[in-house]
């Protein structure tokens, strides 16, 4: 693949942070509300530039109610949603509830975002020792969080993105599949002639 670095470099600067996802769905509508109406306010106040971008289907009512505040932009029902990961520069995931591995997640991570969610989004990754994303469970620790990430310089915004990428390429993407199935069956079943 190669190098999104010009990408990373170009987003860290529109200080936009992103929350995608079924919009009709309780748990993604019910962690984004709690997002907007709890930390966002604080978040804009001392990032006066940043804004948030919330991209998905089928809102509900009250989500798009509390999207219409300064800075929270919402695009209902897109065509596409990649090209709301290349231009935001942090992925943000409050989510408490619900069932499965957060595609999102992923999705982010191959965009090589910095990630800023719940241990509930995060179940079945394995993010130990990855800087590039932080689990918070209470909204003082999403603001700390998402304040150093749109304050630091661009050598380490640039190197979380990078590492959120690898993270994707090592251990989540159809080649890292392939090849884990690859050993498995060559251990397994490629030996039995």
């Amino acid at each position: 693949s190669k190098d999104p670095t010009r990408v990373f470099e170009k987003r860290k600067n529109t200080r936009t942070l992103l929350m995608t996802g079924s919009l009709w769905y309780g748990p993604n509508c019910d962690g984004i509300l709690w997002f907007l109406e709890n930390i966002w306010p604080n978040i804009k106040q001392r990032n006066k530039d940043a804004k948030v971008i919330v991209a998905g289907g089928n809102p509900q009512d009250k989500l798009k109610k509390i999207c219409q505040q300064d800075g929270v932009e919402l695009y209902e029902n897109p065509e596409e949603i990649d090209p709301f990961f290349e231009r935001a520069s942090i992925y943000l995931a409050p989510i408490f509830s619900g069932a499965g591995m957060k595609v999102k997640i992923a999705e982010a991570l191959m965009h090589g975002m910095p990630i800023v969610a719940t241990n509930h989004a995060l179940l079945g990754y394995d993010y130990r020792d990855v800087d590039s994303i932080k689990e918070c469970n209470d909204s003082q620790e999403f603001e700390k969080q998402i304040d150093i990430i749109l304050n630091m310089n661009d050598s380490d915004y640039l190197n979380k993105c990078k590492e959120s990428r690898r993270l994707f390429e090592e251990k989540y993407s159809i080649e890292s599949s392939s090849k884990f199935y690859k050993e498995l069956y060559d251990k397994y079943i490629g030996n039995e002639e």
